[in-house]
């Protein structure tokens, strides 16, 4: 399996559990649902992923370290969620394309010269 779609299906509870780095995905699409929790550090290990798509949850707590891992990702939707704290850095990410981390309470630091 290399699709994991679950978007706009009123899912509830957390993510934990569900991905480990040994997955092969390439997209990730768990947007428009009623999702609780942190996102989940195995996210951060498969290095295959080329959409990850968050959006429109109620997910908490950091943006994991590790997500600046997947060097392959092209889209990053964490839009309208309740994400808090400083982005951990996302310059290594140079396939990044979209980028949307709108509406949640990200502390700004620092723009890098």
């Amino acid at each position: 399996m290399k699709h994991f779609h679950f978007n706009k299906n009123q899912l509830s509870g957390t993510l934990t559990g569900l991905f480990n780095s040994n997955m092969s995905l390439i997209h990730i699409l768990f947007d428009s649902n009623q999702l609780t929790g942190p996102i989940p550090e195995e996210l951060g290990g498969i290095s295959s992923l080329q959409v990850l798509l968050l959006d429109r949850n109620s997910l908490k707590g950091t943006v994991p370290p590790n997500i600046s891992n997947l060097v392959n990702l092209n889209e990053l939707n964490l839009a309208s969620n309740q994400l808090t704290r400083q982005l951990p850095d996302l310059s290594s990410m140079t396939k990044l394309n979209v980028v949307d981390l709108s509406n949640n309470s990200f502390t700004v630091s620092a723009a890098p010269n």
